[in-house]
């Protein structure tokens, strides 16, 4: 409390009121020209308009403002939780008082959000692909500071193709091509088509070749 000239001398007491409301009063003094009180219990990152008033005979105001209280602390344990050739998750520590927490994506896409949880997924990763994330806690008003990036690599699962076609007849005709084959065996994925293609020349490797 500043801005008395003797808050010991003249004043009977004081208090600290938060929002309009008296959260501490008392009727002490150090002596010189001013005193201090403290308001606790209060919410990290969060904006509070605080006044202070000396009483004698009444309450007369003695200075007021608006200040932010610090923030939440950075969370910390941040790790890769679960990993898949589609998906990427993480999870951290909570911290005490955090209203929820900002974190930034970074590798092969890239965003940011707010979550309320202490973990968050990214479901729509690539196979063999390398994300990062941060996190940071906040509160109404402020934050803390981001973690370090902490990184994984989705899984790369390859795919086993069908085996390749085996022709049992093959004929030709002056204006036509008659190519027959036994169907193929599906490998992870069911079978949807098949492709012909026809050379001039019959490919190193071709399976048949009619003249």
């Amino acid at each position: 409390i500043t801005g008395l000239s003797n808050p010991c001398d003249d004043y009977d007491g004081f208090r600290i009121l938060i929002g309009g409301s008296v959260v501490d009063t008392t009727s002490g003094c150090s002596g010189g020209s001013s005193g201090n009180m403290t308001a606790s219990g209060l919410n990290p990152g969060e904006t509070y308009s605080i006044s202070a008033e000396a009483y004698t005979n009444d309450w007369y105001g003695a200075g007021s403002g608006s200040w932010t209280t610090d923030p939440p602390s950075t969370p910390t344990g941040l790790s890769v939780d679960s990993i898949t050739d589609s998906s990427i998750s993480w999870d951290w520590n909570s911290v005490s008082g955090a209203d929820y927490y900002e974190w930034v994506l970074s590798g092969g896409a890239s965003g940011s959000d707010t979550t309320s949880s202490s973990s968050m997924e990214f479901p729509l990763a690539d196979p063999d692909t390398e994300y990062c994330l941060k996190v940071r806690a906040c509160g109404p008003d402020a934050c803390s500071g981001y973690t370090s990036n902490v990184c994984g690599t989705t899984d790369y699962e390859p795919v086993d193709p069908p085996s390749a076609p085996h022709i049992i007849e093959a004929s030709a005709t002056e204006s036509s091509i008659y190519v027959e084959w036994e169907p193929s065996t599906a490998g992870d994925n069911p079978i949807e088509g098949y492709f012909v293609r026809i050379y001039e020349d019959c490919p190193p490797y071709g399976s048949a070749c009619v003249e």
